[in-house]
């Protein structure tokens, strides 16, 4: 299967998971048309995501996870009732790039907890990818703030590593822009970004850049409050005077993030810092506005090369409903030269407040 089927399936399970049962079939049949290996693909999607609870802590990602549960390691995971450390696991209920998540019972506290389980073979063939694993765990463990989700235990159980984490039920934004789905409000919107800016403000004071900002990684409860998720990718960032942490480095030349939503330095291989996290949030913030990314392409080329070159338009006229209050915010965030952008996450605070009050 060529890269770009592969990711053509993964977009195309993406929008079909969201419809109900019933009216997949249809929809399936009205975008595959002919092509039997696209549509052979996606059911495999589907298939394999049946097996995982919707709402879940995490939403996987759908080109590299949802495949992934059709390969062997799923039949390596822990069964239900498995013990890690003071956690008995439940059902699965999500995965992300790192591992698969379980909703887990915390046997000395007698709370909810999530638990995020790397598989062995993962680990045996990629010592990286267990390096990167105890990263995040470091790495949010080191956050306190209501807006990013609590680590609670990180250690090694039964030959697998495992981190125990704050059970958070809600949807994430990818899910609430799917199909079917209203586009939120000029006021919510500030709201979800002011919340994810707070999360940032505190991890980038510890010196800590997420890299992999969102919608999947950003989850709104029902009461409305915004939770930050995954901090796989987080890098301790290199301060004066003060030495990075190894431990925290992702490996020299390697691109850290999600496509759609890298900035304008990752992709350039430049110094990565809090202007970079805030660049990743305007991607989303635009998206949340009109409903479409502002950078798109054919190929992981197509899209480096109009995130560095390519220039959005103003999302009220993408969608005039909107009004015109968050276009220059957004197109700020959206700067290709980092010293035009907002330069802190309490900038940003402070304009989407003042925006919210005029």
């Amino acid at each position: 299967m060529t890269p770009e089927l592969y990711r053509h399936a993964s977009d195309l399970f993406n929008k079909l998971r969201e419809l109900p049962e019933a009216e997949r079939s249809v929809a399936l049949d009205t975008a595959c048309g002919a092509n039997g290996e696209l549509r052979a693909q996606v059911l495999r999607m589907l298939d394999a995501d049946r097996e995982v609870t919707s709402g879940s802590f995490l939403q996987h990602r759908a080109m590299e996870d949802a495949a992934r549960l059709v390969t062997p390691d799923s039949l390596e995971l822990p069964p239900t009732g498995a013990v890690f450390g003071n956690y008995v696991l439940g059902k699965r209920i999500g995965e992300g790039g790192m591992g698969v998540v379980f909703e887990a019972r915390d046997t000395h506290l007698d709370r909810r907890v999530a638990v995020k389980i790397l598989p062995p073979s993962f680990a045996a063939d990629d010592s990286q990818r267990v390096q990167r694993f105890q990263r995040e765990a470091r790495a949010a463990s080191m956050l306190n703030h209501p807006n990013i989700v609590s680590v609670f235990d990180a250690d090694f159980g039964q030959g697998r590593c495992y981190i125990a984490m704050e059970f958070v039920e809600g949807k994430t934004l990818r899910q609430l822009m799917a199909p079917g789905h209203r586009l939120p409000d000029a006021n919510t919107i500030l709201e979800w970004i002011t919340q994810a800016a707070a999360a940032l403000t505190v991890a980038h004071q510890a010196n800590i850049i997420h890299r992999d900002i969102k919608p999947e990684n950003l989850m709104v409860r029902e009461d409305g409050f915004v939770k930050v998720l995954d901090f796989g990718l987080a890098k301790l960032r290199e301060t004066d005077g003060a030495a990075t942490g190894p431990e925290l480095n992702t490996h020299p030349g390697g691109l850290a993030g999600t496509v759609h939503y890298v900035s304008p330095e990752q992709i350039l291989g430049q110094a990565v810092g809090p202007r970079s996290d805030l660049f990743s949030l305007g991607v989303v913030a635009y998206e949340l506005a009109t409903g479409t990314r502002p950078f798109e392409g054919p190929t992981d080329g197509a899209v480096f090369n109009s995130i560095l070159h390519h220039h959005p338009p103003p999302p009220s006229t993408v969608r005039p409903a909107l009004g015109t209050e968050l276009d220059a915010l957004i197109l700020r965030l959206l700067e290709k030269d980092p010293e035009l952008r907002f330069q802190t996450a309490v900038d940003l605070r402070s304009s989407c407040r003042r925006v919210s009050r005029d």
